[in-house]
Formats: C-alpha cells, structure tokens, sequence
C-alpha cells in the first residue's frame, strides 16, 4: 500500500516531503481503524511495527529525488 501511493503520488510530482506524510497519515489511519494500537491486540508496538512496515517506499522516493538534486 505504502509504495502504491508513493508511485501515485510520485507520478503527480508531489514532492518528498509530502509523499512521506500522506503515506504516514494512511499507514496510521490504517492501523488505528485495524485496532492494532489497542493492548487487546498487541498494541501499541504492534501499531507502531506495522506503520514503520509502510515506509520503506516514500524513503526510497525521498533518498533518490534528493539524490537527483
């Protein structure tokens, strides 16, 4: 999900910056609506792995867009 909306969002030149707090914003959106910050389910750190698990692509995006500048 995390490098389907980077590649979105990359194809509309958003920048890094926002490409990165629009995939966080739905990784934890995501999360919260899972449940998966609440104990009964292994939160918080279950919430926290599983947003981390959506950033690897807008971090990718990030590092080679301020590469190419």
């Amino acid at each position: 999900m995390g490098i389907g909306l980077t590649a979105v969002l990359a194809g509309l030149a958003a920048p890094p910056l926002a490409v990165f707090v629009a995939v966080l914003a739905m990784a934890i959106a995501h999360e919260v609506g899972d449940g998966d910050f609440l104990p009964a389910n292994g939160g918080p750190w279950n919430g926290v792995l599983d947003v981390l698990a959506f950033l690897p692509g807008p971090l990718v995006f990030w590092a080679i867009h301020a590469y190419l500048i």
